[in-house]
């Protein structure tokens, strides 16, 4: 008589799963997000135009930058911070913790917002190359005073992450405040609302939004402790410190990284014109819908990486880090592949104005195909504690952003700022890649990748090309090469869901769609 014994699971795949069941719920409110920054684009864009359209964007893109450096990198410490005491049965730390978060953020955010007021004009003729300086002052005193505001919202709204949920950060702010702007937006546009009235829904909308974050933090925080005996060992006057060691580089890291997410559209404005960035900004935008669903496997992994580094099981680590970089490049090399080859009719949605940044798109779309290898590297760096060194990475990352738009884009324009950014891109995914197999063992290169690759090129690349061809850059050539793309995509990865753990991510990805169309209470839910 003869006994079998079941295969045993590969190495860390509960985790894996457990980053499935996270990346899955934050995928879907990626899309969700992509799309209705899409339409707030588009509303904006079609309703006021290039010309009125530009100093609304420059303005929201000085806010941005702005709140995000007044948030100090606090977001990234409790996310850390928090699942680490998580992982350690010390919940008693998450309040001292997000004490030591929030006030120094609202101190410095309400110090930026007055500075902000202060030199609304001197920025606005910065940015604004001398051109519609009274617009772009006004909109940006509009914003000023939800500096703060804004600064926390992103504090607390990421940082609930540590908590081991994605509920919040999906519903609050992929689902909720996003989907909401533009159908505003629509409606303040049709009741003769301006461009004013556009940038202070903008804050608005935040400061909603902060009010509910707060609150979901709090029940976090309050399960979180229930049942659990406080330590009194004193810990708790030493978090203050721990926490800001730790968040303080990660705070100017952070501020190159945001720049370099808008200064190129600032630049342009500076060096060409505000209609030029509006131009910019909506065409290179168009990738967000790629960009954040690559993003929501990063904020699933960056938790469950800290937990496992804590605990010493680098193995696991290693398994979760290479098997959400296959799940990034699944999602988003084709789209990216299909965005390279119908740039300008996608373009043509925004006005035909807008196919200007054509190339732009192309070379953006090129850098971030080689980005998405990178993996979610720089979470790993930031969460096994190296906040410096990714400071280093993000300061190289700005420079090469700073220097190439200030030599290229007075020369070749939106196109050079395009290129760029794409230049940017790899070197931000590049350098913690490297870094994190060299120091930490922890690649994110695997066999499994390849094979994504191979086959995103062989059939969404192929259909392209064979497409392009027979059709011509046309609405029914992308129809067609979406349609036969997809589908031999499709039948390819689902022969091999098995080898990179895609059944995982399908099989959460399903029921993760079907809570958020079919119920919202699964806000506070661990994932």
């Amino acid at each position: 008589m003869s006994t079998t014994t079941a295969p045993a699971a590969p190495t860390g795949a509960e985790h894996v799963r457990a980053v499935a069941r996270g990346g899955a719920l934050n995928l879907v409110g990626s899309i969700v997000y992509g799309a209705a920054n899409f339409a707030f684009l588009a509303v904006v864009t079609n309703a006021l135009g290039a010309e009125r359209a530009g100093p609304v964007i420059v303005a929201i893109a000085i806010f941005t930058v702005v709140s995000r450096v007044a948030e100090l990198g606090a977001s990234t410490g409790l996310v850390r911070m928090i699942s680490r005491d998580r992982a350690v049965d010390r919940p008693d730390r998450i309040t001292p913790t997000l004490l030591a978060a929030s006030l120094p953020v609202l101190v410095v955010g309400c110090a930026f917002a007055v500075v902000l007021l202060w030199c609304a004009p001197a920025l606005a003729d910065l940015f604004g190359g001398g051109k519609q300086t009274a617009a772009i002052t006004d909109q940006v005193r509009i914003l000023a005073p939800f500096v703060p505001v804004a600064a926390l919202y992103t504090v607390f709204v990421q940082g609930s992450r540590g908590f081991g949920t994605m509920g919040v950060l999906v519903y609050v702010d992929k689902i909720g405040r996003a989907c909401a702007l533009p159908v505003l937006a629509a409606l303040l546009l049709a009741t003769g609302g301006g461009a004013s009235g556009i940038v202070l829904l903008w804050g608005a909308t935040t400061a909603v939004a902060l009010v509910v974050t707060i609150g979901c933090v709090a029940v976090l925080t309050r399960r979180a402790n229930h049942g659990h005996t406080p330590v009194a060992d004193g810990s708790h006057r030493r978090v203050v410190a721990s926490f800001w060691s730790f968040s303080l580089p990660r705070a100017a890291g952070q501020s190159f990284d945001v720049a370099v997410l808008w200064l190129d559209t600032l630049l342009v404005a500076a060096l060409i014109n505000p209609t030029a960035a509006g131009i910019y900004a909506a065409g290179t935008r168009f990738l967000l819908i790629g960009t954040f669903t690559a993003e929501a496997i990063q904020q699933a992994v960056a938790p469950k990486v800290s937990s496992l580094i804590t605990l010493g099981q680098r193995e696991h680590a290693r398994a979760v880090i290479t098997q959400a970089t296959s799940w990034q490049a699944a999602i988003t090399w084709p789209v990216y592949l299909v965005v390279i080859a119908f740039s300008s009719v996608l373009l043509g949605v925004f006005g035909p104005e807008y196919v200007q940044a054509q190339w732009a798109l192309i070379l953006l779309s090129v850098g971030l195909l080689v980005a998405v290898v990178g993996g979610p590297s720089d979470a790993v760096i930031l969460m096994s504690g190296r906040s410096r060194q990714s400071l280093g990475n993000s300061t190289i990352a700005f420079t090469v952003n700073l220097g190439g738009n200030l030599l290229l884009v007075p020369i070749w324009g939106i196109t050079a700022a395009g290129a760029v950014w794409a230049a940017t891109l790899v070197v931000a995914a590049g350098l913690p890649a490297l870094q994190a197999r060299r120091s930490l063992g922890l690649a994110p290169w695997s066999p499994e990748l390849r094979r994504t690759i191979l086959v995103a090129l062989g059939t969404v690349g192929t259909a392209c090309a064979l497409s392009l061809a027979v059709l011509g850059a046309t609405v029914a050539g992308l129809v067609v090469a979406v349609g036969l793309g997809t589908s031999a995509y499709a039948w390819c990865m689902w022969h091999q869901r098995q080898s990179i753990h895609l059944q995982a991510l399908l099989d959460s990805l399903r029921g993760a769609s079907q809570r958020t169309l079919s119920d919202p209470r699964p806000i506070l839910e661990h994932s």
